[in-house]
């Protein structure tokens, strides 16, 4: 994570707790506790110990409901044993019941691709979407689909630069080593699909969550906060 990401994060927390404190109709009391860490390279559970005074028999705390990794997994499969550190830190992070959510790559679209591609030409290592998105490999296709693991470099305009290798991620490794760590496959969905879930199941959390994001706080009447959530979702339904 770069100093600008953290700097970024520290700026908009500050902001929404001050919107949120400001505002009279919300009785939340935000905290936040931001950590910068490599959490695919070392154990949560070691640095821990190093750093509890107390037994060394103290469990460690199982802080949080929901685990978020996104569009970040893909760096922790160029080597199976920072994978398995990568989802043991998850596992001993959250709580039971809790969720891990992850983001990555569809490897298996991307490969496709590549397949029909290199029929036409196998020397091609490139596909583009335009100036907006163009993923790039490093060898030819025709060498590229036998190698194992598959590295690729993912370039999206204004946001990702392109010049660092990824490795697209192993669903069935991932949940064979996920389960062996008690985390259970609860849902796994493809992007499209799953925004088309939010709009029609989640509507209303959505609604909430967008309200929020367009600065409810300044809204002074439980009225006016009811009229603006309700024209959001009918805008996410239609």
């Amino acid at each position: 994570i770069t100093p600008n990401s953290i700097t970024e994060c520290w700026n908009r927390y500050k902001t929404i707790k001050q919107q949120l404190n400001s505002n009279p109709l919300t009785l939340t009391n935000m905290t936040i506790r931001l950590i910068a860490g490599d959490c695919f390279a070392f154990s949560l559970e070691e640095l821990f110990r190093q750093q509890e005074a107390g037994p060394k028999s103290t469990p460690f705390p199982r802080l949080y409901d929901v685990v978020s990794c996104q569009m970040a997994f893909h760096y922790a499969c160029r080597d199976e044993n920072i994978m398995h550190q990568a989802l043991s830190n998850m596992s001993i992070s959250v709580r039971p019941q809790g969720l891990v959510i992850m983001t990555f790559m569809n490897a298996s679209y991307i490969v496709e691709l590549f397949r029909q591609k290199s029929q036409i030409d196998p020397s091609c290592t490139q596909i583009c979407y335009g100036s907006l998105c163009r993923i790039t490999l490093p060898v030819p296709a025709k060498d590229w689909l036998l190698s194992n693991p598959k590295t690729i470099r993912f370039y999206l305009k204004d946001t990702v630069d392109g010049n660092v290798d990824e490795t697209l991620v192993d669903v069935p490794s991932l949940i064979t080593m996920a389960q062996s760590m008690n985390l259970k496959i609860y849902w796994q969905e493809t992007f499209p699909a799953m925004l088309e879930l939010w709009r029609k199941e989640y509507a209303d959390f959505a609604a909430n969550i967008f309200c929020l994001d367009q600065s409810i706080m300044d809204i002074a009447t439980e009225s006016a906060i009811s009229a603006k959530r309700q024209k959001i979702q009918k805008n996410i339904l239609d």
